[in-house]
């Protein structure tokens, strides 16, 4: 929802966004100095955009940050807080009920699921499936390779 202004000169009425607050802690700053962010209560880092400076320093800290939209998965950082001023949440214990895990060594990120993994954005998605069929669909999709490319198995049908 973007703001909207009345064209009467004499009206004060204005939409605008929707914007929530929350408590994180900066997982890490990228070599480009983009912050990414751990949300109070999970254990994913997400890119999050900045109204102030952030340095190696604050790396670990308690951050306020508010959500674009009202949407967690656009945090915009907008203060640091005193290490006093937000409780230290308990540890975030992995589920052993949860079919899924994620584990990331700096190296490799491996995710992985019990019966299916699916990635979405927008019109385009990828289906990975326990009997190891693999989804692939978009409006268009697109393959490069700077050598070979190749497809192989039983049968391969085109069109």
């Amino acid at each position: 929802m973007k703001p909207e202004f009345s064209d009467d000169p004499s009206s004060t009425s204005v939409t605008t966004r929707r914007y929530e607050a929350g408590h994180a802690r900066l997982a890490t700053l990228s070599a480009e100095g983009i912050p990414y962010v751990v949300l109070e209560g999970t254990a994913v880092p997400l890119q999050a955009l900045s109204t102030i400076p952030l340095t190696a320093g604050d790396v670990g800290g308690p951050l306020l940050v508010m959500f674009i939209d009202g949407d967690p998965t656009q945090p915009v950082v907008i203060a640091r807080l005193s290490p006093t001023a937000v409780p230290s949440p308990a540890p975030v214990e992995p589920a052993t009920d949860r079919p899924w895990s994620v584990e990331a060594d700096g190296t490799v990120v491996k995710i992985q699921a019990e019966d299916e993994l699916v990635l979405e954005c927008g019109q385009a998605s990828v289906r990975l499936r326990k009997d190891g069929r693999i989804v692939l669909r978009g409006v268009d999709i697109l393959s490069h390779a700077s050598r070979a490319s190749r497809i192989r198995g039983g049968t391969v049908a085109i069109n």
